[in-house]
């Protein structure tokens, strides 16, 4: 009768409780998504890191690894550098984060950081979309870039509903990057 009753109580739990969800994900550093200006069109696209069912919090963590803008560029870490201090990129020079906010002529900040976009099912459904820039694309199928975001070596969003997390680098002409990041992302 105990083990009857322990199984039924059991059965019962087990639908309630919900299980936490953890992925490691390797971000190349060329994964710019073809964001930013000028951009160069030999890039990766941005990553698929996590995809949730419903509207939940996302923690995204930097593990290891290290990545470079080029030659000119030190080795840097998910939370990227100030790749000229007192330089601005001018009005011909857009990063990611710079063309997500509308921002141009700006002293260079957070370049070759590790951002993210989390898109919605909807969009992410659709057969024509890719994880790249989509006001390059003549469809207009994928990213806008006002849905980027800083993420660095630690960062947790709220989502509103299902949909699909996405990683990359804050660089806007990355075929000559190198190196990559190993980041790790848990749901509750």
């Amino acid at each position: 009768m105990k083990i009857k009753t322990l199984l039924l109580a059991t059965a019962l739990f087990l639908p309630l409780t919900t299980f936490a969800k953890t992925v490691t994900v390797v971000v190349p550093a060329t994964a710019s998504g073809n964001f930013g200006f000028p951009t160069d069109n030999a890039v990766t696209p941005m990553v698929k890191a996590i995809t949730v069912t419903k509207a939940t919090t996302i923690r995204i963590f930097y593990i290891s690894g290290n990545w470079s803008g080029s030659s000119l560029l030190p080795l840097s870490d998910a939370n990227g550098q100030n790749a000229f201090p007192g330089r601005d990129y001018g009005v011909y020079y857009q990063p990611p984060l710079f063309e997500a906010n509308g921002v141009t002529g700006v002293e260079s900040r957070n370049i070759m950081a590790l951002i993210g976009a989390f898109i919605p099912k909807t969009l992410v459904d659709d057969p024509e979309f890719t994880p790249m820039d989509g006001t390059k694309k003549s469809n207009g199928v994928g990213i806008m870039p006002d849905k980027l975001f800083f993420i660095g070596s630690d960062n947790t969003i709220q989502t509103t509903g299902a949909g699909t997390l996405y990683l990359g680098v804050n660089d806007m002409t990355a075929s000559d990057n190198s190196g990559a990041l190993t980041i790790k992302i848990t749901t509750p």
